[in-house]
């Protein structure tokens, strides 16, 4: 199972990006990138060329969080979404697409590297075509529970987080996929692109030591304002120099 990504939108996103980021992770994140979802569609899907692993994410993503990637059979070389360039979360903060960008790869589905909507949609029409399989569909309410009783439900916000209510049947949960995809396509594109600045970031910047700003008494300012007067008077650079180096022992008055 895939673990939880810790990453929370901050007040700058838009309420309709917020709300669109939790039923995403709901209903997509962790639904695509469940392990067992991802070996069924390996099973109605097979590939001659590739199969799908997970492993721990490495530092550029959240603690505790999983990645998704490809393996070439021939080979056994890895295909990571980060080193072909598609996923940067430097740039990128919340592009947490690596469930995504390995099906499409897995799946043989051509996409544009150098456009970052156009790999979003299609991610999505691929979602849509798995979801519109029988196949499945049938396999998928064969092998676990939909929803999982593993899978969390975060519309009331990540603080908020709970298990899917026992009204939340089989059906449902996929009409709540279907209209995600949907929000996906027309607006929700725009939480993947862009750097924002995450609950992370600003524990940082609170545990920074604050800088100390030095208070020059006005007595010290005017002496030395006096010196340095004087010493220029003379023409002597060196012996400005050798000024700002010296330190001062004579207390004063």
């Amino acid at each position: 199972m895939p673990r939880k990504r810790v990453r929370i939108p901050l007040k700058e996103l838009t309420p309709e990006l917020y709300n669109f980021s939790m039923r995403y992770l709901t209903f997509i994140n962790q639904f695509f990138g469940d392990q067992t979802v991802r070996e069924i569609i390996s099973e109605i899907r097979p590939s001659k060329k590739y199969k799908l692993e997970v492993e721990e994410a490495g530092e550029e993503f959240d603690k505790d969080s999983d990645h998704h990637v490809i393996i070439e059979k021939k080979t056994g070389n890895k295909l990571c979404s980060v080193k072909l360039g598609y996923q940067n979360t430097d740039n990128d903060t919340y592009d947490t697409l690596c469930h995504g960008y390995s099906l499409l790869i897995f799946l043989d589905k051509s996409t544009d590297l150098n456009d970052k909507i156009k790999r979003q949609m299609d991610i999505i029409a691929m979602y849509r075509e798995l979801l519109d399989s029988h196949d499945f569909k049938k396999k998928l309410l064969k092998e676990i529970d939909i929803p999982n009783k593993e899978w969390k439900d975060y519309r009331d916000g990540i603080e908020n987080e709970h298990t899917f209510d026992e009204g939340m049947t089989s059906d449902s949960f996929f009409e709540n996929v279907y209209e995600t995809l949907t929000e996906w396509e027309l607006f929700g594109y725009e939480f993947f692109i862009g750097k924002y600045n995450t609950d992370e970031d600003e524990e940082k910047k609170k545990r920074r030591t604050p800088r100390v700003k030095v208070v020059i008494p006005d007595e010290l300012r005017r002496r030395s304002k006096r010196i340095k007067d004087e010493i220029e008077k003379k023409g002597g650079k060196s012996q400005r120099y050798n000024l700002r180096k010296r330190r001062t022992t004579k207390k004063l008055r």
